[in-house]
């Protein structure tokens, strides 16, 4: 059935800073500030509420959210309770921390599954906060999707490379979390490969009332540990291996694994965390409303003129904010065939996929562009647009793919994870060559502003939206950790300049981060894992510009400059790196280097 409101509101006791006793997080938490006019604005505990009519299945619910000024002692909430109305319907809460109605811990108490394979969902009243910033405005209708909807639309799916017995997983993982006795807004972690296996699970989680977390498939051990420790997931979702842990249970053709030891942290269902290991290192994650994240997709889809009739082409990691939001999500609100490939890109295996499956959509990185570019590739017929994201595609690259392929829609996107993802886009086959070097204008929804800009007027961008993310989650390393700045407000730690038309154009970056491949690589935690290994002093990172993009190199301090010790060391630290942050080279470099006597 759909989620409904609740009667009445649960009362539970108050730590100090909204943080309930136990550590996990407080979501009744009352906070004044001055708002607009200087009216102290107060967040008030909402209810979860959703349409009010029965159907099959639980649903996702996209809810308007509102909190309006104290007038006269009163909030809107305590106006419309006096009345003996219901406030405007939230982020629907089932078997929330709030709810003392449900008996018992765990999922099994809230959460079930029909004879029929459907989930069912016992609501409890639900309260919502925003830490570190003011009240939702949110607005527009409300939008549900329900476990048969979500079915359908990963039925369509077309995978390059099927995984087997994966069509029940959308309905396992919710049997699997039941009988785990997982309780509701624990992260799961998911490390599978390109695939609808992958986005079942991620529903699977969701629907069971769990917060998915997408890790790439091929993270080592020790990282993933060290990402569950952090973000306080004890449930891992992934694919079997010969010696298989004695903790994992199988579930079809995948693996869900219990690591012990963890302290699991909860969150309110309906979130998302999408871990960024390139934006604020490798054991943090930005915390979204899935209402947010669709609502993003919505608004980045109507930028780029996505259709029902669309097929889209997803070769990107799903891991990544882009195509997690921008293709997958993107095909959900808006009913376009999603036909999923998986890394490593190659032109020639990118050609035969869109000719193959008529795709008609197709996001790349800048990385695959100037692959493409230098393969002297022409886009099959049946390709409509290609969208570009990740990080900035130089002007003459965008002009050489608009020469070769006349009637080609090209758009040029600019996003981060902390902002929901997408910010702004540009119509590059509309726009005049002088603009190619810029990423366009913000979307619909969204403010940008620059902060101390410099003489030349670059500055910080600054962005403001209803889809940025509500905290962070694990440790922040680098400057972004602390990215909201107000209300809805994000730094972004990019330098961009805004002309007097509203175009963005990119200048640097503030934050020690570095576009390699195609990839953003945090050369803080590259760091902090070399000064970890045995018999390194320090770690120094130097970055430069290579014929294909940034590129750098890592120095390491060794307490023994012995070759041996130093292989030793190099072989270590590839282990415990992924590829994509391997250093181009690496120095071994002695205690007198350092300046140590």
């Amino acid at each position: 059935m759909l989620l409904r409101r609740p009667g009445g509101l649960a009362r539970r006791r108050r730590g100090r800073c909204g943080v309930r006793r136990g550590g996990t997080e407080r979501e009744g938490h009352r906070h004044r500030r001055r708002g607009a006019g200087g009216q102290r604005v107060r967040h008030q505990p909402h209810h979860a509420g959703g349409d009010r009519d029965a159907g099959p299945g639980t649903s996702l619910t996209t809810a308007v959210r509102r909190c309006e000024p104290r007038v006269g002692g009163w909030s809107r909430l305590h106006r419309a309770r006096a009345a003996g109305s219901e406030p405007d319907a939230v982020d629907a809460a089932p078997g929330s921390p709030t709810d003392r109605r449900a008996a018992g811990p765990g999922l099994a108490h809230r959460w079930g599954v029909s004879s029929g394979g459907r989930l069912r969902a016992r609501a409890g009243p639900g309260w919502t906060h925003r830490p570190h910033s003011c009240p939702d405005q949110r607005g527009g209708p409300v939008l549900t999707y329900s476990r048969d909807e979500i079915a359908a639309y990963l039925d369509g799916v077309v995978d390059l490379e099927p995984t087997p017995d994966a069509a029940g997983l959308l309905d396992g993982v919710a049997e699997e979390l039941h009988a785990l006795d997982r309780r509701p807004g624990e992260v799961v972690l998911v490390a599978l490969a390109n695939g609808a296996a992958l986005l079942r699970c991620f529903f699977g989680v969701l629907l069971a009332g769990g917060v998915p977390a997408l890790v790439p498939p091929g993270t080592p051990t020790g990282r993933i540990r060290e990402i569950a420790d952090r973000i306080g997931a004890r449930t891992l979702i992934t694919t079997g291996h010969p010696a298989d842990p004695p903790g994992r249970r199988q579930l079809g053709p995948v693996q869900v694994e219990t690591l012990t030891g963890v302290l699991p942290q909860r969150h309110e269902p309906g979130h998302v965390v999408i871990l960024t290991s390139g934006t604020s290192g490798v054991a943090s994650g930005c915390l979204h409303r899935f209402s947010s994240l669709t609502r993003n997709a919505a608004r980045h889809a109507r930028s780029v003129g996505l259709r029902a009739d669309d097929t889209i082409l997803v070769n990107l990691p799903l891991y990544f904010s882009y195509a997690l939001v921008a293709q997958a999500l993107a095909g959900l609100v808006t009913g376009a065939r999603l036909v999923i490939a998986g890394p490593p890109f190659t032109p020639a295996a990118y050609w035969t996929a869109v000719r193959e499956h008529a795709v008609t959509s197709s996001s790349v990185t800048p990385y695959m562009v100037r692959g493409l570019v230098a393969a002297d590739w022409r886009p099959p017929p049946s390709l409509r647009m290609l969208t570009v994201g990740g990080e900035s595609l130089d002007p003459a690259t965008a002009g050489a793919v608009l020469d070769r392929s006349p009637g080609l829609e090209l758009y040029l996107t600019y996003g981060l994870t902390e902002a929901g993802p997408r910010v702004s886009t540009l119509a590059a086959h509309r726009e005049p060559r002088r603009r190619l070097g810029t990423v366009g204008r913000p979307l619909d929804g969204v403010r940008v502003a620059l902060r101390d800009p410099g003489p030349d007027g670059v500055g910080e961008l600054l962005v403001t939206s209803d889809t940025v993310l509500r905290r962070k989650v694990g440790v922040a390393e680098g400057r972004v950790g602390d990215c909201l700045v107000g209300p809805d407000q994000i730094a972004t730690g990019d330098l961009f300049l805004l002309d007097d038309d509203g175009y963005l154009h990119f200048r640097g970056r503030l934050s020690d981060f570095v576009v390699t491949g195609g990839t953003k690589v945090s050369l803080a935690s590259v760091r902090r894992i070399a000064n970890a290994l045995p018999n390194v002093i320090a770690s120094a990172t130097r970055t430069y510009q290579a014929h294909d993009g940034t590129r750098f190199d890592l120095d390491l301090y060794l307490y023994e400059a012995d070759p041996v010790v130093a292989e030793e060391v190099r072989r270590e630290l590839r282990r415990q790196l992924v590829r994509t942050e391997w250093p181009s080279r690496i120095r071994t470099l002695s205690l007198r280097d350092l300046g140590h006597k």
